[in-house]
């Protein structure tokens, strides 16, 4: 993200503050015993993609809990 957008680029301190939080939250859906809150916790997580807008390119961040992955997808927008 650095290399692509710039290291001092406020939104890709934003992007990467959100993947760490998403990341800590899949770990504790790890720890969880009673399957109801890991339901919950894992429809949580899902349920969190979020897209921001840098130099025209958009960029999506989503997980999923279930492959223990970070999706972190950039595409120019087209106009």
């Amino acid at each position: 993200m650095e290399a692509r957008f710039g290291k001092n680029n406020e939104k890709v301190k934003e992007i990467m503050s959100y993947v760490i939080q998403g990341k800590e939250k899949m770990d504790i859906v790890d720890t969880l015993d009673n399957f109801d809150e890991w339901l919950k916790a894992v429809n949580e997580l899902k349920s969190m993609t979020k897209y921001w807008t840098i130099n025209n390119q958009s960029v999506s961040v989503g997980f999923s809990p279930g492959f223990k992955c970070i999706d972190i997808l950039v595409w120019r927008v087209v106009k």
